[in-house]
């Protein structure tokens, strides 16, 4: 079970999470032909780690040891992975204007 009042297990999911949104910027390297609005929202978008729920489920599940931290940092992960391709889809949205203009 998700404990909010678990700060290792959330401090391990926010740094994770921030180190997956920094590793989808190396997406540039890919993404080198495509125009600068589309290369932006490729890197927005990025892991859930929802597979690694499925699994942590079953961590719980089979009652092995340390299950319930490896829980709370997957979901604290899926969270913020959420909060954080949210928070870019607006910024990226907010600035579309600019972007357009900057593309004629």
């Amino acid at each position: 079970m998700f404990n909010i009042k678990d700060l290792k297990a959330l401090g391990i999911g926010i740094t994770l999470a921030v180190a997956a949104m920094l590793a989808r910027n190396l997406s540039a390297v890919v993404t080198k032909r495509f125009n600068d609005y589309d290369r932006k929202l490729v890197k927005s978008i990025f892991a859930r780690g929802l597979a690694a729920a499925a699994i942590a489920q079953v961590v719980v599940q089979n009652n092995i040891e340390g299950a319930a931290m490896i829980a709370g940092i997957t979901y604290a992960f899926i969270t913020f992975t959420i909060l954080l391709s949210s928070i870019r889809i607006f910024l990226l949205k907010r600035n579309l204007p600019v972007l357009q203009e900057a593309a004629k």
